[in-house]
């Protein structure tokens, strides 16, 4: 799979389960990708999270997108790293409406959107099931 290849699937499964991890133990939630591109894989969250304190804590995360259609699955691995940039906080808000009346009651201060950076891919299938892995730079 090339990196084009890459974000086209994660543009049609937007759905990641990232992992983080706290203390000794790990945490696994569904997060909404809000766009894939040249720019990195962008999502958001909540300053009030656990996750946000977690990715503080630890910016290494790992995300899996799964297709329910072919059965693949694109792991991804990388860094978070957080922004302010209020462009980008606009875009998550178009993308994601539902959160306009939070923006609108308490403040852009309650979004954290982020990056996943320096990430490597590895794409899997029933056909390479016993393959060794094959990670390339995302």
């Amino acid at each position: 799979m090339t990196r084009s290849e890459a974000l086209k699937f994660i543009s049609e499964n937007p759905l990641a389960f990232v992992a983080t991890v706290e203390g000794d133990c790990p945490r696994v939630r569904g997060f909404m990708t809000v766009r894939a591109d040249e720019k990195g894989l962008l999502f958001n969250t909540g300053k009030s999270k656990d996750v946000f304190r977690q990715l503080g804590r630890n910016p290494k995360v790992e995300l899996c997108f799964f297709s329910p259609k072919t059965n693949e699955q694109l792991r991804v691995s990388g860094t978070v790293e957080f922004t302010e940039d209020k462009a980008v906080k606009d875009a998550v808000l178009e993308k994601f409406k539902f959160l306009k009346p939070v923006v609108e009651k308490q403040g852009y201060g309650v979004m954290a959107p982020f990056f996943v950076r320096k990430a490597r891919a590895c794409h899997w299938s029933f056909d390479k099931n016993m393959q060794p892995k094959e990670w390339f730079d995302l």
